[in-house]
């Protein structure tokens, strides 16, 4: 099996793992989470990490050549199994709507540009606005190849593998 395929498959049981208790456990391969590291089925383990996005293009040209660089360096130490998954999803504005008329000042001129904006607000969002989540998953890869895998030490390598992680993407912004 090529290690495309592998990557593939390790990300496949992911997307379901949201819906644990709505979707029958036969479609999802996870074993157990424990200490925040996923056990699969097939006796893989897994540290899931959200990555908080920035805007890149607001960024300035030697910011976001550091934030490069920064990537760069990361993926030099990354451990061998590391997969980068995004989400997409259209944005829902309403919390912000709603947040916005609560905080309007009572005068009839405040109302009016809050309207105004409101509207601007759900026009863009029906159109263009979609937020994204992304995730860095870590698998854990044994030295060696035996049967008896220590919970201890997966539980050391991931957690090492997740402050390396921290550490770089802090420094990416």
């Amino acid at each position: 099996m090529s290690l495309f395929q592998r990557r593939k498959e390790s990300i496949r049981f992911f997307i379901c793992i949201n819906f644990r208790d709505s979707v029958p456990d036969r479609y999802i391969p996870v074993e157990e989470i424990r200490d925040g590291i996923v056990e699969t089925t097939d006796g893989r383990y897994i540290k899931i990490l959200e990555v908080e996005p920035i805007n890149f293009s607001l960024r300035s040209d030697n910011e976001r050549e550091d934030i490069i660089e920064g990537f760069q360096e990361y993926m030099k130490i990354a451990p061998v199994f590391v997969h980068l998954k995004s989400l997409s999803r259209k944005a829902n504005s309403d919390a912000h709507i709603s947040q916005v008329r609560n905080e309007v000042d009572d005068t009839k001129q405040c109302r009016e540009y809050t309207e105004n904006y409101v509207g601007l607000v759900k026009d863009v969002g029906q159109i263009e606005a979609i937020s994204r989540r992304f995730f860095l998953i870590i698998q854990y890869t044994p030295l060696r190849k035996s049967d008896n895998t220590d919970y201890r030490q997966v539980y050391i390598e991931l957690y090492q593998a997740e402050h390396e992680a921290r550490k770089y993407f802090e420094n990416c912004g």
